[in-house]
């Protein structure tokens, strides 16, 4: 494991937009002269409140992180685009709980979408959990 967490290791990735940004734009703040400043921070406090501590909250709760991942949505990510990065997800909340036959569906996703250069990687994941799992109970 890193030292630091990159943020690319993040679960979750959403980003905040500027108020008033149209669906169909991916839209920036932009600070053009120094009196742009306090504008652009206020609404960036305030999508911050909006839109970014309130997701926060939801997902710091194991049983709404685990409702986030089942619907698939994981902000930018999302479950039909990347299924194995979910069963990951998933498998590693449900392991605490001790084996199950949803633990098990999830580690077989695990490995049926892993590509040919994941296989290994994906075996030990799985036989980690495993042992997680059994330790668990």
């Amino acid at each position: 494991m890193p030292k630091a967490i990159p943020e690319s290791m993040g679960l979750y990735k959403q980003r905040l937009l500027p108020s008033n940004t149209p669906d169909s734009n991916d839209g920036w703040w932009q600070v053009d002269s120094p009196r742009r400043v306090p504008q652009v921070v206020d609404d960036m406090h305030a999508q911050l409140e909006r839109q970014g501590w309130p997701v926060l909250g939801r997902l710091l709760e194991r049983d709404e992180m685990l409702d986030r991942i089942r619907q698939g949505d994981l902000g930018f990510w999302r479950k039909e685009n990347v299924p194995g990065y979910f069963a990951t997800a998933e498998a590693l909340l449900l392991m605490d709980a001790g084996p199950s036959r949803a633990l098990d569906e999830q580690l077989a996703l695990v490995r049926a979408t892993s590509t040919a250069a994941q296989v290994e990687s994906a075996d030990r994941f799985v036989r980690w959990v495993r042992q997680q799992a059994e330790s668990a109970t």
